[in-house]
């Protein structure tokens, strides 16, 4: 698990040539040693549309993904979206921590989320 992405280079995020560098040694290493590699990488401030879309650099790093795990916050929720390169992804799902006394543990409280509301009709403007 590498974790941020941004702490393992020295390069710029926003170059193709540089960032798919970086990613094919980690999928070198994957290779080499039949092994799954996580990388933690953070998307863009406002990001809108799909989230690997928003993910902060080059677009390549969303291209170098076999399944990603998306975590947004909505209205005080975390929402996780999954994509899949070979697979359908299921739906985007909301989790959250179980109190306890003695623990706490990581919870799906929803199999299903809520989609965002509409913004309300623009008022009509003045004939």
């Amino acid at each position: 698990m590498l974790d941020p992405f941004v702490r393992l280079h020295r390069i710029d995020e926003n170059s193709a040539a540089e960032v798919s560098a970086v990613l094919a040694f980690l999928r070198e290493v994957q290779r080499a040693h039949d092994t799954a590699v996580l990388v933690v990488h953070h998307a863009r401030k406002n990001a809108s549309g799909s989230a690997g879309q928003g993910l902060r650099g080059s677009g390549d790093f969303h291209a170098w993904t076999d399944s990603a795990l998306y975590v947004r916050r909505r209205r005080g929720d975390l929402v996780v979206t999954v994509e899949h390169r070979a697979a359908a992804a299921p739906d985007p799902f909301v989790v959250g921590w179980s109190p306890s006394a003695t623990h706490r543990r990581l919870r799906i409280s929803s199999s299903r989320v809520t989609p965002k509301p509409s913004p309300p009709p623009s008022p009509a403007a003045p004939t």
